[in-house]
């Protein structure tokens, strides 16, 4: 919001995520296997976040942006998890207790009907869903991977550069926030985008984040993944990932539009527009 930068980056719209992930597939008392509870259609629930909580009324604004976080178990060992609109596809063995994903072991845990990952203080909770509707979902965003280019088995063709910003680029310094791009980046992962420091001059909680839809790269509109949460006179650097952009050599021209929100209201503030060359 990395998004643990590795795995989970864009587990929350407008969240930048960072976990480190290690997964125990656990079962729990009662009737059947972990296997057996494990096989279906799993979605985003609830936890908390940077001491943030992830409540329903979040949760509901996320879907209804089109946002998803689904993961599902299927009976031969193969899981699909799609994070708002990418879908990455792993491999699951409930004895072994592990999911093996881009190279990595994830660990979860399975507490009665919940199945959970926990790191720290983070603990993002996932609930079954319903199978056809979920489904569907991740067809849906599967096929428009394929139309876009976007498929996520090309991510390990970004080759990673960083590109400071000499001098840095203000998107904001007023009485809520300071806030620059710093540099350009592209990692390991696939990631491709800006890298943003933000301090917080106010007495309040507040939120920087990238609006759906509204940001362009050589005019042309990506998607752009950023969130940043910040208490009082807080300074924190992180990065704004875009959907389908696959070099820094791309980033140019770059229309960038985001909003700043009351973090326990969600009430909007102002909102900040730049243009970085």
């Amino acid at each position: 919001m990395k998004k643990t930068a590795n795995l989970w980056r864009r587990m929350l719209v407008g969240i930048a995520l960072v976990l480190t992930m290690c997964l125990a597939l656990v079962g729990c008392g009662g009737g059947g296997s972990a296997e057996s509870k494990l096989v279906g259609y799993w979605e985003l629930s609830g936890g908390t976040l940077e001491g943030e909580e992830l409540d329903d009324e979040f949760i509901q604004m996320m879907k209804d942006w089109d946002a998803h976080m689904i993961i599902h178990f299927a009976e031969d060992g193969t899981c699909e998890v799609d994070m708002f609109g990418d879908v990455y596809d792993a491999t699951w063995d409930a004895k072994a207790k592990t999911m093996e994903w881009e190279g990595e072991t994830v660990e979860f845990k399975l507490d009665g009907d919940t199945l959970s990952i926990v790191d720290g203080s983070d603990h993002i909770k996932f609930k079954q869903g319903n199978s056809t509707d979920l489904a569907s979902i991740i067809e849906t965003d599967r096929s428009n991977m394929t139309r876009s280019g976007t498929d996520s088995t090309t991510d390990s063709d970004v080759e990673p550069a960083m590109i400071p910003l000499d001098p840095v680029q203000t998107i904001a310094d007023d009485e809520w926030i300071t806030a620059t791009v710093d540099a350009k980046y592209a990692d390991e992962y696939g990631y491709v985008g800006l890298v943003i420091s933000v301090r917080n001059n106010s007495n309040e909680n507040v939120t920087l984040y990238s609006p759906t839809g509204m940001n362009y790269v050589d005019d042309v509109e990506h998607e752009a993944w950023f969130s940043c949460s910040l208490a009082p006179g807080e300074t924190k650097t992180t990065e704004l990932s875009y959907d389908g952009i696959t070099s820094v050599d791309q980033l140019v021209n770059i229309t960038l539009n985001l909003g700043l929100y009351y973090t326990e209201s969600y009430d909007d503030i102002c909102s900040y527009s730049t243009v970085v060359m």
